[in-house]
């Protein structure tokens, strides 16, 4: 969200996220990005809707008809996995009222980041071809470009879907060519962009 708002301001348009506490900036980048907490957002009266679109993260469509009724909202669905809640329990509405949220008329687009999600939106919700858009990530190549020295790494994040990463890791392990052809696992946990 703050690389998205970051590219908006950049472009020449006021871009302010809403989060859960105002004062979080991520803390493995920079941003400078003007962050509003949810309850101080929901105070503002001055929004038109010939002028202000809402961009709500995919994991805040459950409050989509609290955040500015009557405004255009594009959501930024960033994890197709997170669509349906983060967690069991986490009072996300269940599947069939997902749906119809995404189907909202103040839902004026749908805005992804992989293939795989651009496909769910598309054909699983049923947004069809012109409300959902694919943003590609790029790579920043000050930070990020080849190394001379290759290794047979495999770096994943374990606090992205924990247990899903635990599962893949055991079932890596397990296998002959992983441990014979001289492969590891790197978790990447706690640690700057860099």
């Amino acid at each position: 969200m703050h690389r998205l708002a970051e590219a908006l301001n950049h472009l020449g348009r006021e871009a302010i996220i809403i989060q859960d506490n105002a004062s979080f900036h991520p803390g493995w980048f920079k941003s400078n990005v003007h962050t509003i907490s949810r309850s101080d957002f929901r105070s503002f009266t001055d929004l038109r809707n010939d002028k202000d679109v809402v961009i709500l993260p995919e994991t805040f469509l459950a409050g989509l008809p609290g955040y500015a009724p009557g405004l255009p909202k594009l959501v930024f669905n960033q994890n197709g996995a997170y669509s349906f809640g983060l967690k069991n329990n986490d009072g996300f509405p269940g599947p069939e009222e997902v749906l119809k949220l995404y189907a909202h008329p103040e839902i004026k687009h749908v805005l992804c980041v992989s293939l795989h999600d651009e496909n769910l939106l598309k054909n699983a919700f049923q947004l069809g071809e012109h409300r959902v858009s694919r943003l590609i990530n790029c790579i920043e190549t000050n930070l990020f470009r080849p190394s001379d020295s290759k290794q047979r790494v495999i770096s994943y994040m374990p606090r992205k879907n924990a247990k899903d990463s635990a599962v893949v890791a055991a079932l890596l392990r397990k296998q002959a060519w992983f441990r014979e052809s001289g492969w590891s696992l790197q978790a990447i946990n706690g640690l700057p962009q860099e």
